[in-house]
């Protein structure tokens, strides 16, 4: 379940990956029409605050990243995702990492394949009808 303290802390790490300070982003935020203290967003990011829409808008903006992944329930991270919320990794490692995850899930669809849990539908080409 996504909470306020996970929202902020996902903004705060997102803030600090791009290497900005609270006061800077409570400037760009006024410069937006919002006006929230840097001690606003210290609450913000630990929980003690929850943000409306509007809001979340605008620091998702300003910090170059998505509501969505901000919001995202924690059971929809992938290995990617989780990797990269850890720390600075590569892109080359990143990539590997997503290539283990693809290869992990055709591995999982082999096994539904072989159990027979998945069938496919044979398509016939338009050309033979």
């Amino acid at each position: 379940m996504i909470t306020f303290e996970i929202i902020g802390d996902r903004l705060r790490k997102r803030r600090e990956e791009i290497k900005m300070n609270q006061k800077d982003l409570a400037i760009l935020l006024e410069e937006k029409g919002i006006k929230i203290s840097r001690e606003t967003i210290s609450k913000i990011e630990s929980g003690l605050r929850a943000t409306n829409a509007i809001e979340i808008k605008a620091i998702c903006e300003i910090l170059r990243v998505t509501a969505e992944e901000i919001m995202r329930e924690e059971d929809e991270q992938d290995l990617v995702s989780l990797f990269r919320s850890q720390g600075k990794i590569s892109d080359e490692a990143m990539e590997e990492i997503g290539d283990i995850q693809i290869f992990i899930k055709d591995l999982i669809a082999q096994k539904k394949i072989n159990d027979g849990s998945m069938t496919f539908k044979k398509n016939i080409p338009s050309w033979r009808s």
